[in-house]
């Protein structure tokens, strides 16, 4: 059969159906020239046991030709990418990355069990079990590719907590789900449903940023912030310009605040958190501002060593 590139949306590859702690709404588009993403740029984090400030930051990071963007539950999203950047960072492709990444699979139980709350924990064994959803992707002999990979919860007792990982790479192995969900997507899924050749109707680009800002319409407490979008074909990438974006200075010159760094709203309320520590090690420059009971942690220039 001849492979066009009109993919019709539905069945849609969703990826957890619920309200995740770290309040994620990201869209991604696949064909076979390119990837477009979009994702929205609140960081609304709870860990079950209390709430933090709000921020803004880029969603999809990238370490040399491989880019990340994830939804997490009662995984730590700073430290899950952390890890992700690491893989990235120290692999030639993108399956050898995202092996590097399912392996630390252990260290996310361990460091949830010790800071999430139990109920937490039970939220997501009763939801599903998905602890976590990322996509890997880039350009691999000259094709858009992608991986997905899911931590899926084993067991929601902290002493026997384990995530056990799931991949897929795309296209081989999801041919016919072409728009990939993740985080928060009920609204979108409406939408959906009720058009599912939207993609045909208008521009990628325009659809993509448009998907998420039913989210951000309909939950704001959750989903918001300027939508980034990246376009990543085999003659580059591109930023969709607009205002406040958070991931590259391409985007827009009103907001030169947002220049490539990585926000993050983390609650320590020990110090003692050594996955956290490690995550921040190898930065080149980082700040930190008191406000009690919680830490605001921002991040500049996020690096991990290799």
């Amino acid at each position: 059969m001849k492979r066009t590139d009109i993919f019709i949306l539905a069945p849609v590859f969703a990826l957890i159906s619920y309200i995740p702690s770290d309040g994620t709404t990201v869209v991604l588009n696949l064909t076979r020239q390119n990837i477009v993403v979009a994702a929205d740029s609140l960081w609304s984090r709870s860990d079950g046991k209390s709430e933090v400030p709000h921020t803004f930051g880029c969603k999809i990071a990238n370490a040399g030709n491989m880019y990340y963007a994830a939804s997490a539950s009662d995984i730590d999203a700073v430290l899950l990418e952390s890890f992700a950047k690491r893989a990235m960072m120290t692999s030639v492709t993108l399956t050898e990355a995202a092996h590097k990444l399912s392996l630390t699979r252990d260290i996310l139980a361990e460091h949830t069990a010790r800071y999430f709350s139990q109920d937490a924990i039970d939220q997501v064994w009763n939801n599903g079990k998905e602890a976590a959803s990322v996509v890997i992707f880039g350009i691999e002999h000259g094709e858009p590719r992608l991986i997905l990979i899911k931590f899926v919860q084993v067991g929601h007792f902290r002493t026997k907590l384990r995530f056990q990982t799931k991949q897929r790479l795309c296209p081989v192995e999801c041919m016919n789900h072409r728009l990939i969900l993740l985080g928060i997507h009920e609204h979108i899924d409406k939408a959906l449903r009720k058009n599912p050749d939207i993609i045909r109707s208008s521009g990628t680009q325009a659809v993509v940023r448009g998907l998420v800002r039913l989210e951000e319409d309909a939950v704001p407490e959750f989903v918001g912030g300027p939508i980034d979008v990246l376009t990543l074909g085999r003659n580059g990438l591109h930023w969709e310009t607009t205002e406040g974006g958070t991931c590259s200075p391409d985007e827009t010159r009103l907001q030169q605040s947002h220049k490539r760094y990585f926000n993050y709203v983390s609650r320590l309320s020990n110090s003692d958190d050594e996955h956290f520590q490690m995550a921040l090690a190898a930065n080149d420059s980082w700040q930190v501002l008191s406000i009690a009971p919680c830490r605001i942690v921002t991040i500049n220039n996020y690096e991990m060593d290799q």
